[in-house]
Parts: C-alpha cells; sequence; structure tokens
C-alpha cells in the first residue's frame, strides 16, 4: 500500500470518528476501539433509545 493509500485511509476514519463524536452529543462518550470499529457509551439511555437517536444520527 503507498504512503498516499495509508494517508487516504486515516483520513476517512477520522472523518468516521467526527461523526461518530457528534452522533455521541455531550452526554454521549464515544472511542476508536479497533482499526475500523467504534464504540459509543450513552450513559443513562436504555437500549431502544440509544439505538434509536444514534441511527437518525449517524443516517
Amino acid at each position: 500500500m503507498t504512503a498516499s493509500a495509508h494517508e487516504a485511509g486515516d483520513q476517512v476514519i477520522k472523518s468516521v470518528a467526527s461523526i461518530v463524536q457528534r452522533a455521541a452529543h455531550d452526554n454521549g462518550l464515544a472511542f476508536r476501539y479497533g482499526g475500523e470499529e467504534f464504540l459509543v457509551l450513552l450513559p443513562g439511555a436504555d437500549e431502544p433509545e440509544a439505538h434509536a437517536l444514534r441511527a437518525e444520527d449517524l443516517q
């Protein structure tokens, strides 16, 4: 893989991370969990509420 391909991949990950962080809002915490995996913690939200809110925000 070329250096420019790595740079492009890094930029995609940064862009996705930014989207995920915005979706977490003020009360959530967003983390890069693995190479292409992200984790969002939503304290106080029940599962259906979290799914509904985040699915909307990430579209």
